[in-house]
């Protein structure tokens, strides 16, 4: 899981992109790394090939939104405030009592703060059309814990491959034994003859 979760970085970085957000967790069920990254658009066909090359890919979902209107809105929005913000300063010269201007240049602070927000959104639209937002998630069916242990069903096998050798040794054994039993059987009934034979010569004479 961690190897893969460095890749999807190294993926990232490989295609100029930026990680916005990453968590990694293990737990007994499994480990599961979510990511959240911004790919240029000009890269994006090829960061996905590389990111579906890193794991066997369960769903892939991709869609796409119109940000035309919004960009579009967002100028129009930051270009009227610009303008209240140049009467308001035009304002504030004619002004002709103390009281006046404090109202003014207060009203003055309050659109520079707008057109900081609007231009804030602007940028983030404008980001959006250079930058694809990809989600990846990378699981596992089992946690990188688990990996180091033995479980019941290795064991049996182990013991099971284990009895298969001992019994291969004590049938090669059996094979070299019966052999050597026959031989030595075979010598003595011979001897036995043989005795037997001498015997039968020295009562004869």
């Amino acid at each position: 899981m961690q190897e893969v979760a460095n890749e999807v970085v190294g993926v990232t970085d490989r295609h100029d992109g930026v990680v916005l957000s990453s968590q990694v967790t293990t737990d007994a069920g499994g480990a599961r790394a979510a990511f959240e990254l911004e790919i240029p658009y000009k890269r994006l066909d090829a960061a996905l090939t590389d990111l579906s090359g890193l794991a066997d890919v369960i769903s892939r979902t991709e869609a796409g939104q119109d940000i035309t209107a919004r960009a579009v809105r967002a100028q129009k929005d930051l270009a009227a405030t610009y303008e209240r913000i140049r009467r308001a300063r035009i304002e504030l010269i004619r002004a002709d009592t103390t009281e006046e201007r404090l109202v003014i240049e207060s009203r003055i602070s309050a659109l520079e703060a707008t057109a900081e927000a609007e231009r804030a959104e602007l940028n983030g639209v404008k980001r959006q059309g250079r930058f694809a937002t990809v989600n990846v998630d990378v699981t596992s069916s089992g946690s990188d814990t688990d990996q180091g242990g033995w479980s019941l069903g290795e064991a049996l096998d182990d013991a099971g491959r284990v009895l298969e050798v001992i019994g291969g040794v004590a049938l090669v054994s059996l094979a070299v034994l019966v052999p050597v039993a026959a031989i030595g059987a075979l010598a003595w009934l011979i001897a036995t003859r043989v005795r037997h034979h001498r015997r039968e010569r020295a009562l004869d004479a």
